[in-house]
């Protein structure tokens, strides 16, 4: 078999890719990574007039807590949300203990001292029959479990006649101050839907509360800021 002295084709075409490969490697400025900004967090509802818009829950720290509002809306610092007309709220607690008397409240807690958990608080407060509470109903919201209570301030209520003027149902404690305040009402006939959620082992404490006045579309607006809420870790 004779053999060529001239090169195949293969090994021509091939040395060109290969001088072409190189010399593009060569030339070519190197590969910049692509770097994605991070998604912007919502601003914090602080204790101001709100644009509509969505906000965060400062107080609700480390967990994310996030609520889409219309107009009309204020924050109150970072842990509750106030409507304009005066009649609807929203609130975020980490609840440490109930009073026993809403109405006698100084230094008397309830006793035994109320657990941890979602069902330690809903029990508890199943015992206020004054409150009228209604059965814990079994609830899903932003995605995690929990329960759901309505109770109310009586409407003979004399609020005068209480600890320093004030009605009030819990001690709180925001997560990152661990900073002590109360949950006092604004009137008597007050209504509060208390959502107690698991949030992977953390107790999270959102009340939807309204005075009588309140008129059903104010209500529906209400539950519709409640149904906005996105929660995670």
């Amino acid at each position: 078999m004779r053999h060529s002295d001239r090169p195949s084709l293969t090994l021509i075409f091939g040395s060109i890719i290969l001088l072409a490969a190189c010399s593009t490697a060569a030339t070519s400025p190197a590969a910049v990574p692509t770097v994605l900004p991070s998604p912007s967090k919502a601003p914090i509802m602080g204790d101001r007039s709100l644009v509509a818009g969505t906000y965060r829950v400062g107080s609700a720290l480390p967990l994310e807590v996030n609520l889409t509002v219309g107009d009309g809306w204020n924050g109150l610092q970072d842990w509750a949300l106030l409507n304009s007309n005066g009649r609807t709220a929203v609130s975020f607690y980490r609840v440490v203990s109930l009073f026993a008397d809403p109405c006698a409240w100084k230094r008397n807690d309830f006793d035994p001292p109320v657990g941890p958990s979602v069902d330690d608080l809903v029990n508890a407060m199943g015992t206020f029959t004054a409150r009228t509470p209604t059965a814990p109903q079994a609830i899903t919201l932003a995605g995690w479990s929990g329960k759901v209570v309505e109770w109310s301030v009586p409407l003979d209520a004399a609020f005068d006649d209480c600890d320093d003027g004030m009605y009030s149902s819990w001690r709180f404690s925001n997560w990152p101050a661990d900073e002590f305040g109360m949950r006092f009402h604004q009137a008597p006939g007050q209504v509060d839907r208390i959502y107690a959620l698991d949030v992977d082992g953390t107790r999270l404490i959102i009340d939807e509360n309204w005075t009588p006045r309140t008129t059903a579309d104010e209500r529906a607006e209400l539950h519709d800021v409640v149904e906005s809420l996105t929660i995670s870790r």
